[in-house]
């Protein structure tokens, strides 16, 4: 349920990305593995599954339905973009399984130690703006939740808006309408605006998934595709910190 905008109540406690958060290894995790912390938080993602092999790819796509987003799923590719590691709007088997060959050639040529869990197979997003939001941990002020324009302009413009957990809904929309960019969320030249409301649970979520996992130091969805039907995560990256004591 949505709370009242001024209204600061207990964060929820999240048992089960708490326990996610708690049972994962140190270090960055993958794309997968990264969404399930998100997703466990009931954060909006994108449908997608986890494929080992070309034909499995191409069946999820087939269940998720065309057009499909492939991306190459391992802990040691950050940037999947930068290797070759993602195809777009495939739209049936034959492409997928052709963007799969690709995306492994791709992967092994730019960054050849990389281990390579599969690929996730994914639903085309909606259009939409696109922002950056997640959390960071310092070890000496805590955690903090930020948002800022995203996609790829996230690192080009710098424009971010952090807010220390817990948040009230009034705290995260000050946050969203302090961005330069923010009327980029709000519809221009006739587009329908985004889902404020739905943007700004986002950042309460993810300000009760600060709180109730502290291993994560740095949590990054990116882009979140702010779209007039609601926000949608289209990639997750967590970051675990080592377990306390």
């Amino acid at each position: 349920a949505a709370r009242r905008a001024g209204e600061a109540r207990p964060p929820r406690p999240l048992p089960k990305a708490a326990a996610r958060a708690a049972a994962a290894p140190e270090g960055t995790l993958s794309e997968w593995e990264s969404r399930a912390i998100v997703e466990a938080a009931e954060l909006p993602l994108a449908r997608g599954a986890l494929a080992r092999s070309a034909d499995e790819a191409a069946a999820a796509a087939e269940a998720i339905g065309y057009p499909a987003v492939l991306k190459v799923d391992s802990a040691d590719v950050a940037h999947k973009t930068d290797v070759g590691g993602v195809a777009v709007g495939l739209r049936n088997g034959a492409a997928v399984r052709a963007a799969w060959a690709d995306i492994l050639r791709n992967v092994r040529a730019g960054a050849p130690d990389a281990e390579i869990a599969g690929c996730g197979v994914y639903a085309m997003a909606p259009n939409g703006a696109d922002l950056i939001a997640g959390i960071a941990r310092d070890p000496v002020f805590g955690p903090a939740v930020l948002v800022g324009v995203g996609g790829v302009f996230a690192e080009a413009l710098s424009d971010t808006a952090v807010g220390i957990p817990p948040l009230t809904a009034d705290d995260a929309r000050r946050m969203l309408e302090s961005l330069r960019g923010y009327r980029l969320l709000t519809g221009l030249r006739g587009r329908r605006g985004a889902d404020i409301a739905g943007t700004v649970e986002v950042l309460l979520a993810l300000s009760d998934l600060a709180l109730a996992c502290p291993r994560i130091a740095e949590l990054d969805i990116n882009p979140l595709r702010a779209a007039p039907d609601g926000p949608l995560g289209l990639d997750a990256l967590v970051r675990i910190s080592a377990p306390a004591g």
